[in-house]
């Protein structure tokens, strides 16, 4: 009855725990990029469990000639959201963590030309950052889903056939 909706998320809120160490518990270093092929497997994993139940629900709730609004206005809000979050992130990074730019106007030249120091601040900065927004999103995304416990049972029809 509720199993889609708990799964939705229980997969939210695990990303952030999954994102907390992905970008700030593994040290910076290219010998390690197993570890971070292994969490962000994992990661993808779990992370992955919300579209699935969300057309599966919106397809339960909607009649299915209202199925391609329903995906449509889904699509534009979660779509237009994440559409900032390149802005919001890189913008934090510099103003509000003090990474500075981590994409300098040389690219990959005049980083590589940076001492080792300022290239860890910056990346902590980009991690605090990433961090930030996405515990902040799958943290408050999941709240929006609790509506659900008290319609999708009225509502599914393959629950009330």
């Amino acid at each position: 009855k509720y199993g889609r909706i708990v799964v939705a998320q229980t997969s939210m809120l695990l990303g952030i725990p999954f994102i907390c160490v992905l970008v700030n518990a593994i040290p910076y270093d290219w010998k390690l990029w197993w570890v971070y092929a292994l969490v962000g497997g994992a990661m993808g994993l779990v992370i992955a469990w919300p579209p699935a139940n969300n057309s599966t629900i919106l397809s339960d709730i909607f009649p299915q000639r209202l199925h391609a609004h329903a995906f449509a206005i889904q699509y534009w809000i979660e779509g237009s959201i994440a559409s900032f979050s390149p802005y919001v992130i890189g913008d934090m990074t510099k103003e509000v963590f003090g990474g500075g730019d981590v994409t300098p106007p040389g690219g990959e030249e005049e980083w590589a030309r940076f001492p080792w120091e300022r290239k860890e601040k910056a990346l902590k900065g980009l991690a605090a950052s990433i961090t930030f927004v996405g515990s902040l999103f799958w943290g408050v995304a999941p709240f929006f889903y609790i509506l659900l416990y008290v319609h999708y049972p009225s509502r599914s029809r393959s629950l009330n056939t």
